[in-house]
């Protein structure tokens, strides 16, 4: 398919879609993460420390193929958390991944390294 840089069609897709993986396996708070939580996307994502930092344990989380299907095979565990999962998600992006906190935190450092 290639990529899809509409951003319109990657939040529907987050939104709609039934899960979302997020395969990324490295590298710090990653943006489409924080996107697919404001999406309301049902997350499913590879485990590692970094995902795990942004979403704590309102994700389902894998670390290869057999553990991907073993979740696919018990849907009703799956859903017995989305109302739970997607609600906490979306509360943590507004409340810690908002720009005014962000801002906030930057001009911290800055005021911090001028009085140095």
């Amino acid at each position: 398919m290639g990529g899809i840089y509409n951003q319109d069609h990657l939040n529907n897709l987050r939104y709609f879609g039934r899960y979302y993986f997020h395969g990324h396996s490295v590298g710090g708070t990653n943006p489409s993460l924080l996107e697919a939580m404001a999406s309301s996307a049902y997350i499913i994502s590879h485990d590692n420390l970094f995902n795990r930092n942004v979403l704590g344990d309102q994700a389902w989380y894998y670390n290869s193929p057999k553990a991907i299907a073993a979740l696919l095979e018990n849907k009703a565990k799956l859903e017995s958390t989305r109302t739970l999962y997607l609600h906490t998600q979306l509360e943590k992006i507004k409340r810690e991944y908002n720009w005014q906190k962000i801002a906030s935190q930057y001009e911290d450092v800055f005021k911090l390294v001028l009085k140095k």
